[in-house]
């Protein structure tokens, strides 16, 4: 029997991203941006009124009032569009409309409202300064800025962006073409007559939304009967125009199921029970090098089974960062008994918010094969990963994957909060000493800073790393020297974590002791689903070594990681065994050791052997990680 997250990764292991195609602005829209987009352009491409009235000199108007008005001398009016060299003269204004080029010698827009809007002779009843109401060359974008970067979601937005760049075709990873296939005698459709024993087919229909609401391009087959031949025949005409396939039923061991037998010889294809509840058999493989994934009748499983299992494939195939729903963890108003060794989906309504934490409560009740009030009032699917106890006094945490939300998590703005320059940038975390006792650091600085990386840190990076490159070599992962992802500089390493970041995937922390860079922390390989995990990699210069700098500074991390403002689930630090000071620093922190990692980082030329170290977010402590050092 294959655990979920094994039957996920067959899943995910048969499906590629799509090739990129060349598509004009309209065709893009839903896609995922398979290029990098440099503006060739500014925006604007000279100085515009930001409004309509009229462009003036500044000082010529500096003592303007609505009882002192200036009186300038109306000499030209310019429209949108036109280019005509136009200069303005002293003690004159020019009438002109919003979005017109700004004439030579103005550097203000007065608006309408604040004059008489005369023809001739215009008198002004306020002052503005030099720049109000004008848009500046370059405002909104200069040449040579990426605009867009690959992967990126192309929406109404996007397309007004790139048009207003001169862009009529991107690169986009296209959306998956996916065919659906329901299977059974009894199937009728919704809209038909329904005789004594026949179903209407509901997985269908359901699946075909499910697959738009993921990205993808649904086509939907009528329903096939179990006859090996129908069967055959529909899932070979549809080979021509499917990028992935969807069956669903015939997948008992009753008679008449088919879908085992006609898969068999056209494909590879395997089924297997997962130990999952509700729905337990399941298939995958491919058929003429294109996926195709086995899903029960029941349309809760179904359903369940695509949330888990094929929605992530179909957003891989369509080029996205983020393959799961945003999920959170929960405190569960009441328990109850799951199923030994499975993982139970069950549906919950959730309640809270990311400052004061997350209540679900059952919408059906557990253990629930069919239940079609699921399908209707279920906002979120809850993942117990053990049995609880049935018992009003259960206070269990468990997973919550969002399907509907009405608040916004920490998890939904991850992309955001990485983002350089976004209201909710999570940069820079400061700790000045008064936040942990001296007895959390031995010789305590005042201050201690995680913030971004920059450009302007390489200078102190080179010194510390051509001091300490004895020390420090010989514990850092490197990479053999032909791999495409090794980097040659410190302006290497910072492109690609930043450009990590913006796309959510890394967070790399610059550390500051005292105003003075002492190191780094890099937050990477964040992956999401059940566990929303991230692994964190740090080295920190000699002088500072011993200190419980480091300590302190991965005790922020996992504080900043685990707690709200991020709201990962689980952290991981990898550690050389040999590696005495890390794995200090690893267990004063309290984090568990999962076992050793065969030949997971590059050393010095070799393999080497690394010690997991690992926390969940339950077994973070009440008052932080710092306030754990506090403790100490």
């Amino acid at each position: 029997m294959r655990t979920v997250a094994e039957h996920l990764a067959a899943c995910l292991e048969i499906a590629r991203a799509a090739a990129p195609l060349d598509v004009v602005l309209l065709d893009a829209v839903g896609c995922v941006l398979a290029e990098d987009v440099v503006a060739d352009i500014d925006l604007p491409a000279v100085d515009l009124a930001g409004l309509d009235g009229y462009a003036v000199a500044a000082a010529a108007v500096a003592d303007a009032a609505v009882g002192n008005p200036a009186t300038l001398k109306v000499m030209d009016a310019v429209r949108a569009g036109d280019m005509r060299p136009t200069r303005l003269v002293p003690g004159a204004a020019i009438l002109i409309d919003s979005g017109a080029p700004l004439p030579l010698g103005a550097d203000a827009v007065v608006p309408w409202t604040e004059t008489d809007r005369g023809e001739s002779k215009v008198q002004v009843r306020a002052a503005v300064t030099a720049g109000e109401n004008v848009r500046r060359r370059a405002e909104d974008v200069r040449a040579g800025v990426t605009v867009l970067p690959q992967g990126s979601r192309i929406s109404a937005r996007q397309i007004a962006l790139l048009a207003g760049i001169g862009r009529h075709r991107v690169k986009v990873h296209p959306a998956p073409r996916v065919v659906i296939i329901s299977v059974g005698d009894e199937l009728v459709e919704p809209d038909g007559a329904r005789e004594a024993g026949d179903v209407f087919d509901a997985n269908g229909h359901a699946l075909a939304c499910a697959v738009t609401d993921a990205g993808g391009q649904a086509f939907r087959v009528a329903a096939v009967p179990d006859e090996l031949g129908a069967l055959a025949e529909t899932i070979e005409d549809q080979l021509v125009r499917a990028d992935v396939l969807i069956t669903t039923g015939g997948l008992s061991v009753g008679q008449g199921d088919t879908v085992k037998d006609v898969l068999t010889p056209l494909g590879t294809v395997r089924f297997d029970s997962v130990a999952m509840s509700p729905g337990r058999q399941l298939g995958v493989g491919t058929i003429e090098d294109t996926p195709i994934f086995c899903l029960p009748g029941d349309p809760v499983s179904a359903q369940i089974a695509f949330e888990t299992f094929i929605r992530p494939v179909l957003r891989q195939i369509a080029g996205w960062q983020d393959l799961h729903r945003a999920s959170v963890p929960a405190t569960l108003a009441s328990g109850w008994h799951s199923p030994a060794r499975k993982r139970q989906f069950v549906p919950v309504h959730l309640s809270g918010s990311p400052a004061r934490g997350y209540t679900a409560e059952p919408t059906a009740q557990p253990g629930t094969l069919v239940c079609w009030r699921w399908l209707g009032r279920t906002r979120s699917l809850s993942s117990p990963k053990t049995p609880k106890p049935s018992s009003p006094a259960t206070r269990c945490t468990v997973c919550c994957s969002m399907l509907e939300s009405r608040f916004p998590t920490a998890i939904d703005h991850l992309g955001r909060l990485l983002r350089p320059g976004g209201r909710r940038f999570p940069w820079p975390v400061v700790l000045t000493e008064s936040g942990v006792s001296e007895r959390g650091l031995a010789r305590g600085p005042r201050a201690v800073t995680l913030r971004p990386i920059r450009a302007g840190d390489e200078s102190a990076w080179r010194r510390l790393r051509l001091a300490d490159d004895a020390r420090l070599a010989p514990w850092e992962a490197t990479l053999p020297p032909d791999s495409p992802d090794a980097l040659g500089s410190f302006r290497d390493y910072a492109r690609v974590q930043n450009r990590l970041a913006r796309r959510g995937e890394a967070m790399p922390f610059a550390l500051e002791v005292d105003g003075a860079f002492a190191g780094q922390v890099s937050v990477s390989s964040i992956r999401w689903g059940a566990l929303e995990c991230a692994s964190v990699g740090y080295w920190i210069g000699a002088p500072w070594e011993g200190r419980g700098v480091m300590t302190l500074a991965i005790a922020m991390v996992l504080d900043h990681l685990l707690g709200n403002r991020v709201g990962l689930h689980r952290v991981e630090i990898d550690v050389r065994p040999s590696n005495a000071r890390s794995l200090a620093v690893c267990r004063r922190l309290g984090l568990r050791a999962e076992g050793v990692r065969r030949g997971l980082m590059h050393i010095n030329g070799q393999w080497a052997d690394h010690v997991t170290f690992a926390v969940v977010a339950e077994d973070a402590p009440a008052g932080g990680f710092v306030g754990r050092l506090g403790q100490m």
